[in-house]
């Protein structure tokens, strides 16, 4: 699409806090939106908080549009910013939010090292990886449309973990077989993102929320020439084994069968 998409995250001043707003349009009809809404806003005694009011243009090749102005003030351009904890980049990929929370699991490994480097049980050390470190690098894997490298780069994320607490040395050339051998572990750090990604969607495959209006809309524009990316739902439809998003959804609601599925990888 050549005008790309708009993502505006405001702020919204209230007495009583301040509420976050999150608008998704066309880069043409963006500034009469936030026209009327700053206009009904004002009717209930709100305004937009045009200082810290961000716009970001997400489209696949890079696009800069027009300055967008309310009342006298041109808001601010950006190519990425932070929502709930999740990292969103105007190319609309997730590496980088990817290898964001990477950064902050081994951030968190590292500030509890005295932990993992102590005398404790090693059973109990292991189950604080898996409770606190990885739920810090999967915070928000659900929603990811991950490329094989991205993969690679959780999977070494884990190895990464159990080498640092058995204290394994790049010297001893053990290689990332052995290492879950030593431990008595396998490499589920990926079949847990699956298996929590499933778990997710089957429940709004089973109901008729705004979410799932959202997985099924479609822009309406020309696709561009070259190789389509890899879209988010081709990861579920893989991982069930069906060609069509009528099959997932059929699946899904059938909530034994998309269970049995989950426990039938995960043990593989």
């Amino acid at each position: 699409m050549t005008g790309g998409l708009i993502l505006a995250l405001g702020m919204l001043l209230m007495a009583s806090g301040v509420f976050q707003l999150l608008v998704l349009v066309s880069a043409g009809n963006f500034e009469n939106l936030i026209e009327y809404m700053d206009a009904a806003f004002q009717e209930i005694g709100l305004k937009i908080n045009t200082n810290k009011t961000k716009i970001m243009t997400i489209a696949k090749n890079l696009y800069t549009p027009s300055p967008i102005k309310l009342r006298d003030h041109t808001f601010q351009q950006v190519q990425k910013f932070r929502y709930l904890g999740s990292l969103i980049t105007s190319d609309s990929r997730c590496t980088d939010d990817i290898i964001a929370r990477i950064t902050m699991a081994k951030r968190a490994f590292i500030s509890k090292n005295y932990l993992f480097r102590s005398k404790i049980a090693e059973s109990i050390k292991k189950s604080l990886i898996k409770i606190y470190i990885w739920s810090m690098a999967l915070y928000g894997c659900e929603a990811w449309t991950m490329k094989q490298r991205d993969r690679d780069r959780l999977e070494a994320c884990e190895m990464w973990c159990w080498r640092c607490m058995k204290r394994i040395s790049w010297k001893e050339k053990k290689t990332n077989e052995e290492v879950p051998d030593m431990l008595k572990e396998k490499r589920i750090i990926l079949k847990t993102l699956e298996e929590r990604r499933g778990k997710m969607f089957g429940h709004l495959f089973r109901h008729d929320t705004f979410l799932c209006t959202l997985i099924e809309g479609k822009v309406e524009a020309r696709r561009e020439k070259g190789r389509p990316r890899r879209a988010f739902m081709d990861q579920i439809k893989e991982k069930v084994g069906v060609v069509s998003y009528i099959e997932v959804k059929q699946l899904a609601h059938n909530r034994e069968d998309w269970r049995r599925l989950h426990r039938q990888e995960h043990s593989s």
